[in-house]
């Protein structure tokens, strides 16, 4: 999932991320796996 970093929850999102690919003004991170992204993300 792509969040610029501008975005308002690009902060919080970078500390769930279980990894982060840096790309252009952003990053690209992935939350566990695809079944506990709702999890994650609902923190």
């Amino acid at each position: 999932m792509f969040f610029a970093s501008d975005s308002p929850h690009y902060q919080r999102a970078t500390q769930l991320a279980t990894t982060t690919t840096p790309a252009g003004n952003g990053a690209v991170l992935t939350f566990g796996t695809p079944n506990t992204y709702p999890t994650i993300l609902n923190q």
